[in-house]
């Protein structure tokens, strides 16, 4: 049996862990805004320094933050901004973000009471040295070394520094929090208070899951250790607009390739206290029938394929694979239609239980005379996409905005073609920056229509498939 102590105290030794308490998962940097006021500091760099210190932080520091000058420690500027992916030429910018933290303070929800405390009191700079020296707040140290033995976890701080967006950055360590569980439960109002997005430009949630929420999944499955999927619930789902009631995010460890192996390492030798990976209660086979099926029904508010799997898992795990596959292939014979996941329920899987026995066979409906053509189904996809990445791209900081001028230099064309004269950024070049940003290691072609066959299942209800002739049509 682990010794918790032991596992505990591993952990604080290794350099590239960062281990925190559960109720640190959403640390943000703020400053004061105004009497009991504070607004959030949305900057890349200071975040992710402070996770860097963070990681840095080990059992002989309980003696050394008793000291009258707190916790030194010493970054070099070159190193740290290679560590993050950033242009080593960037040394002011992070001469800049210490200087934001000294200004700032550390904020996180416990004991539903918001703890703040000093950061950064005092640093060292010396340009000839090509290092800072950071004092860190002997306050700011007892917190974060005082990580309770049963509520903590931990991960890589590698895969805080391969984010390049801030809600990414934010949310990649909560999630993680949540790994053990599974699951996480929350309205929107709660979710919106927790993440510091309570302008009136998020009141809506759908712009909340446009700007935010959606970008930084996107970019924490494509390059992270966990797999985040969500579902909305609604208080009356059959209702023409009905108002979401809570959100349930689906937190499970990825399937071990060899890049994920390769970058957890140290982290699967050293496993946080409690957590274990979500198991597939079914066969892979019995899985892709039961997806097929789940495909051929008709949902209005169908979610995106990792999530339907996931909410499928839970359904058989909870309900069993006999009960949700009867229940299924009846909703399937009789044409159900649901407004929502939601109408997915016990009740209902008992209530079309049977039916296909019971129904004679409809047959199957012809397509319509107006359908869309191949050609045009791929022209709403691509600018759907262009309109997604081009919002991407508009949450880049001033930083990463720099960053992506000096990338689109180098594209055919230049920077004339896709920058403007005051510096901002044309559309074209929005696209390409929120393309890679997206798929950092870029698409191959059977990748892309893959992508277009999941758009077209879930958004018309139709199936991509390969003729006789080897080209692409639809069912």
């Amino acid at each position: 049996m682990k010794d918790p102590e032991k596992t505990l105290r591993q952990l604080r030794e290794d350099p590239e862990q960062v281990v925190l308490a559960n109720s640190q998962s959403l640390m943000r940097i703020v400053r004061p805004a105004g009497r009991r006021a504070v607004e959030e500091v949305r900057e890349v760099y200071p975040s992710k320094l402070l996770y860097e210190f963070a990681s840095r932080l080990s059992e002989k520091h309980f003696q050394e933050r008793l000291e009258r000058d707190g916790v030194y420690m010493e970054i070099r500027i070159r190193d740290f901004l290679l560590s993050i992916g950033a242009n080593p030429k960037n040394y002011n910018y992070l001469v800049e973000a210490v200087d934001t933290l000294q200004k700032t303070q550390v904020q996180w929800y416990e004991d539903k009471t918001f703890i703040s405390v000093a950061f950064v009191y005092r640093y060292d700079h010396n340009p000839g040295t090509g290092t800072i020296g950071v004092y860190l707040s002997p306050a700011f140290c007892e917190r974060l070394l005082s990580t309770p033995l049963r509520e903590n976890f931990s991960f890589l701080k590698s895969n805080i520094f391969s984010l390049q967006l801030l809600p990414s950055i934010s949310l990649y360590p909560f999630f993680k929090s949540w790994l053990g569980k599974g699951r996480y439960e929350t309205t929107p109002e709660r979710f919106r208070q927790l993440l510091g997005y309570n302008s009136p430009g998020f009141r809506r949630f759908s712009h909340l899951e446009s700007r935010v929420l959606l970008p930084a999944l996107e970019e924490i499955n494509a390059k992270n250790d966990i797999r985040v999927s969500y579902q909305k619930i609604y208080h009356s789902p059959e209702a023409q607009r009905p108002r979401i009631k809570s959100l349930v995010f689906f937190i499970e460890r990825k399937a071990e390739g060899p890049a994920v192996r390769e970058r957890q390492g140290a982290e699967k030798a050293t496993q946080p206290i409690g957590e274990t990976p979500l198991a597939t209660p079914v066969s892979e086979q019995t899985l892709s029938r039961l997806l097929e099926l789940l495909g051929a029904i008709d949902i209005r508010d169908r979610p995106d394929p990792a999530t339907l799997r996931t909410l499928l898992l839970y359904m058989v795990e909870s309900m069993g694979a006999e009960l949700v596959e009867k229940g299924l292939t009846g909703m399937k014979r009789t044409r159900a239609r649901a407004h929502t996941m939601a109408f997915f329920t016990p009740e209902n899987f008992r209530k079309y239980e049977g039916l296909d026995l019971q129904q004679p066979a409809v047959p199957p409906a012809q397509p319509a005379a107006t359908r869309l053509s191949l050609e045009d189904y791929r022209l709403m996809f691509e600018q759907g996409r262009t309109k997604y990445f081009i919002n991407l791209a508009q949450q880049l900081d001033g930083q990463q905005q720099e960053q992506a001028r000096q990338l689109l230099a180098t594209q055919p064309g230049g920077a004339r073609k896709y920058v403007a004269a005051d510096g901002r950024i044309r559309p074209e070049g929005l696209r390409i920056i929120g393309e890679k940003l997206a798929y950092p290691l870029g698409l191959n072609l059977q990748e892309e229509q893959a992508l277009f066959g999941g758009w077209l299942l879930k958004h018309h209800g139709l199936t991509l498939t390969t003729g006789e002739d080897g080209q692409l049509q639809l069912s």
